[in-house]
């Protein structure tokens, strides 16, 4: 395997090592986050696979810090932000069933490429790494998600960097996310432990 690959905006599923196992989901409920070790840039592209299942009024989903993050607002998985350049926009979606959405500089996209938000970023300059299930307000993790995640990607101009798929370590059977690009699997670094879907053969 290559350690960078183009891809579609959802890849057909890879194979782990003989180590890990292959699961359909991981999930949290807002006391679990993983952090990416990637730090988000004008042309970062995020690929998110997921359906949320929290009741809370606030979470985030993921961000770098309080300049790049989408995260919901007020309303129950109804009213979100996307916050990507400092500057926020509004978008209304129900989150309520499975979705995959793409993020990118020119905006909130569906998988079929149509638009949700259009929104042209002027800069991205994220103090903090990109964490998923949470975000960092300044230097402080902020408010925890409770979703449901089944794939995550980051693309740069069109190239894969990260390919995070749900799994666990069958040693210690330890929850987390197993990226493919560059070979390394990503555990909780919160409290409590994420919960998992079905073994996938």
């Amino acid at each position: 395997m290559s350690l960078f690959r183009s891809a579609a905006l959802i890849l057909d599923e890879g194979k782990l090592p003989s180590t890990y196992q292959e699961v359909e989901w991981i999930a949290s409920d807002t006391n679990q986050w993983i952090d990416t070790l990637y730090r988000p840039n004008i042309d970062t592209e995020l690929i998110i696979d997921f359906q949320d299942t929290s009741t809370s009024s606030w979470e985030n989903y993921f961000g770098a810090d309080n300049i790049y993050r989408c995260q919901r607002y007020t309303t129950y998985q109804s009213q979100f932000s996307w916050i990507p350049d400092g500057s926020t926009a509004f978008f209304n979606i129900n989150l309520s069933t499975r979705i995959k959405l793409k993020f990118n500089k020119n905006g909130i996209f569906y998988e079929d490429g149509t638009a949700l938000l259009n929104k042209t970023i002027s800069g991205v300059s994220p103090n903090q790494n990109l964490v998923l299930f949470n975000s960092y307000y300044q230097s402080t993790l902020d408010m925890g998600a409770a979703y449901t995640l089944y794939r995550f990607q980051i693309k740069e101009n069109d190239v894969l960097i990260k390919d995070f798929i749900p799994c666990y370590r069958k040693s210690d059977n330890e929850i987390g996310l197993y990226d493919l690009v560059n070979g390394q699997f990503h555990t909780n670094l919160g409290s409590y432990s994420f919960t998992k879907g079905n073994d996938v053969n």
